[in-house]
């Protein structure tokens, strides 16, 4: 398939599909909920989760940034490649203000990256590739570049929903035969014996069910038996407990509503981490939110029942009965 052909078919989708709650653009269900953080936590599972505000990243296949979104506030750098204009178009008007965040327009048929970063990672991207040089060449160039990667493929073999949504849009690409690499053949290619760097994992990262990932890791790698595999460096409650931290940075700084926005959105992905509601309840109580300090101190506390949420609700509570007007924050004992 000629690029030019897959390139036009994103510019008049992304055109079509402007200010709507698409996939592509806003839709808060796919931008603020759950599977968006499980990806995200997916993507970055074999990243030194703690290291990533000195990582240089790229995100290959943005699309209009639904992950960037996610991880642009919190790494060294960011660098943004796609084939389409519209895209990165998006892309620069949500960002722009992040210094530290640039733009690569690419035609996706053999891109290397130009200069080392330490992960690049791609998700519901690389899947579109129509022969098998192509996709080889581009993995080996990420490979050359990069410490870490996390690419996903699809499992299953059918054409994704907005090219059965959108057929007058593009009819050969709506028609096109995308090439998919097997697991196996990943594998073949990139051995993950003894000494290896490589492995290809299934994971449910959203609704469509289990699909393969295919990962450079930093770690070298035992022999791996079925269904074995290296230890995971970030999961999706370590990656919550790295983004409360920071919203906890930046309210110490003054940054109230940015703070409180992100342990919002975390609540509402239905986060476990108790810190999350923790903290929630700790600024309403400091807003003399008594009624929502302690709903949140309950449900931190019914994570796990940690001594510092059980503390926090006792003071509130005492608080709610004798002080309703007390505005100071809630503190764990022996603080």
């Amino acid at each position: 398939m000629d690029w030019s052909v897959y390139k036009a078919f994103w510019e008049k989708y992304l055109q079509e599909t402007a200010s709507t709650e698409t996939l592509l653009t806003n839709d808060p269900k796919r931008m603020k909920g759950c599977h968006t953080y499980a990806t995200l936590a997916t993507l970055l599972r074999y990243v030194e989760i703690e290291h990533l505000r000195d990582m240089r990243i790229v995100d290959y296949g943005c699309g209009t940034g639904r992950l960037a979104r996610l991880i642009a506030p919190f790494c060294r750098h960011l660098t943004l490649v796609d084939v389409s204009v519209e895209a990165l178009m998006e892309c620069q008007r949500r960002f722009g203000h992040l210094s530290h965040v640039d733009y690569r327009l690419v035609d996706g048929s053999d891109w290397a990256i130009p200069e080392a970063v330490d992960h690049v990672y791609s998700y519901a991207a690389l899947i579109y590739f129509s022969d098998a040089d192509s996709f080889w060449r581009t993995i080996e160039g990420i490979d050359g570049r990069t410490d870490t990667f996390s690419i996903h493929l699809h499992n299953a073999i059918y054409e994704a929903p907005h090219m059965t949504a959108y057929p007058g849009t593009c009819k050969e690409l709506h028609t096109a035969k995308f090439y998919r690499p097997s697991p196996t053949t990943l594998l073949d290619r990139y051995p993950s014996e003894s000494a290896g760097r490589y492995v290809v994992e299934w994971h449910e990262p959203d609704v469509r069910g289990k699909d393969p990932f295919f990962y450079k890791t930093s770690q070298t790698l035992p022999g791996i038996t079925p269904g074995d595999g290296p230890s995971p460096m970030c999961t999706r409650e370590r990656l919550d407990k790295f983004l409360c931290k920071e919203a906890e940075r930046w309210y110490a700084s003054g940054d109230f509503s940015r703070a409180l926005d992100l342990l919002l959105e975390l609540a509402g992905a239905g986060t476990e981490s108790w810190e999350v509601y923790n903290n929630l309840g700790v600024i309403a109580f400091d807003r003399s939110n008594m009624d929502l300090a302690i709903t949140c101190f309950k449900a931190a506390v019914s994570k796990g029942y940690p001594a510092e949420a059980v503390s926090n609700l006792e003071v509130v509570s005492r608080s709610f009965r004798r002080e309703p007007e007390d505005r100071l924050v809630a503190k764990p004992q022996g603080s």
